[in-house]
């Protein structure tokens, strides 16, 4: 595998397991968060709703983003957001700021989903392109189901914030990164398409489903048909 592979394969497992994991970590931490922001639990609850509505609403808008401004592009400035939103919901000072900013972290993360895909598809030929996709969606479940293990862990000796901040290093980490390497995978192929015979923006239909996970699964499980 070459280095710009690599590098590749690791961004994009990085950047869905973060959003997968923020989908879940913070069911073990909401509680916490309830008394110490004195929220009810209507407005806790919207901590969760608020982003899980946002990643599934805009994830075929965010894939069609990809397809015309580059996939790497989108994907250094979904981790940047995201970061950024981590860090303003850790430092937040009551709950309307924390559901405000955990909407903007969909919002980003949304930009991440489909770009991990994308970013794959440009660095692996089709023949190839099997078992990274197959490490990104395996990873997005074990991010998912690990949620509450990770939250759990962080909030009883930390508290809830530190749920938020310890999105922040990893993800400010692999947007600089991804902005200072970019290349010709950052992108758009000639004419404004996407890496694929068919944009991966059309390859994200959702699906109904209790959760978005399953639909990132599903739709990380599709691979481009050969042409011809």
């Amino acid at each position: 595998m070459s280095a710009h592979r690599g590098l590749t394969l690791t961004s994009s497992v990085v950047g869905a397991v973060i959003v997968a994991l923020d989908g879940t970590v913070l069911t073990v931490a909401q509680p916490t968060l309830g008394r110490d922001l004195h929220a009810s639990v209507a407005e806790v609850q919207w901590t969760s709703t608020g982003y899980l509505i946002a990643v599934a609403s805009l994830l075929v808008f965010a894939g069609r983003v990809g397809d015309r401004y580059g996939h790497q592009r989108v994907f250094a400035v979904g981790m940047l957001g995201f970061g950024a939103a981590s860090a303003g919901i850790g430092m937040a000072a009551g709950i309307g700021w924390v559901i405000g900013l955990r909407v903007v972290q969909g919002v980003f993360g949304a930009l991440l989903q489909p770009a991990t895909l994308g970013m794959l598809r440009a660095a692996y030929p089709p023949d190839r392109l099997g078992m990274p996709i197959a490490l990104r969606t395996s990873a997005i479940g074990v991010a998912a189901a690990a949620g509450p293990l990770v939250g759990g862990a962080l909030v009883t000796p930390f508290g809830w914030r530190s749920v938020f901040f310890v999105n922040v290093v990893p993800a400010l980490a692999m947007g600089g990164l991804a902005l200072a390497v970019r290349g010709r995978s950052g992108r758009p192929p000639p004419g404004g398409g996407s890496t694929c015979p068919a944009p991966v923006s059309s390859r994200w239909p959702w699906r109904a489903s209790c959760t978005p996970w399953s639909g990132f699964r599903t739709a990380a499980g599709r691979r481009c048909p050969r042409s011809g």
